[in-house]
């Protein structure tokens, strides 16, 4: 099933993991963010190993551009995910992820933890997130944010989903946007490729947002 959007510094859409592990397994994902307004964007590198089915760690690599300058590592983040309630064989599955964000500038570590639920059907899954995250350097400034997401396989290489997303306090906040993601499985066990639009629905957020996502297993 298709990883979920959160909402990521500055209301954009960024990567959330959802409810599945894969013991034994290494996972490459690379996603581009590309938003409308001050040609903002973002790539994200994130390596992932599943150490059993219930748990992996990785970590993740964040690179940002303004006004249309070249791309800059702002953080490193290792980051570790456990899942308490397995969705596949229950109603609604329950899973945390935590990282901490080193920042590349000097400016300290900030931490970010996902709450995540996600009921999950062979042919559709709906995941819901909230996203607790602190600054680097500044664990006084908190930011809430929260996603959902529902997926639809149509076929072994076609899905389609619609999600949406939000800011509820600190960086973001009131910065909401919705949009359809379309996915392609290359291979039964080869990569995937997501892509997702995403539209502004207040005037905080950043204007419209493409996302694109490459996910390789190893």
């Amino acid at each position: 099933m298709l990883a979920v959007p959160a909402l990521a510094e500055e209301g954009r859409v960024d990567q959330v993991e959802a409810l599945e592990i894969e013991a034994e397994t290494l996972e490459l994902e690379m996603q581009f963010v590309a938003t409308g307004d001050e040609d903002a964007r973002l790539l994200n590198t994130t390596i992932e190993y599943g150490l059993s089915d219930w748990i992996q760690i990785g970590f993740e690599i964040e690179a940002q551009s303004e006004d249309g300058e070249a791309l800059i590592v702002e953080s490193i983040a290792p980051q570790a995910k456990i899942i308490f309630i397995d969705p596949s064989s229950a109603q609604v599955g329950i899973g945390l992820q935590a990282s901490a964000e080193i920042d590349t500038h000097g400016e300290g570590i900030g931490t970010e933890v996902f709450l995540i639920a996600e009921h999950r059907r062979p042919d559709y899954a709906m995941v819901g997130n909230l996203v607790f995250q602190t600054e680097p350097g500044n664990f006084d400034e908190v930011s809430l944010s929260y996603a959902a997401r529902g997926d639809r396989r149509l076929s072994q290489w076609v899905a389609i989903g619609l999600e949406l997303g939000g800011g509820i306090a600190g960086e973001g906040r009131s910065s909401h946007f919705a949009g359809p993601v379309l996915g392609l499985f290359l291979a039964e066990d080869g990569p995937a490729v997501e892509l997702g639009v995403f539209a502004p629905l207040t005037e905080a957020a950043p204007g419209w947002q493409m996302r694109l996502k490459i996910d390789l297993e190893f």
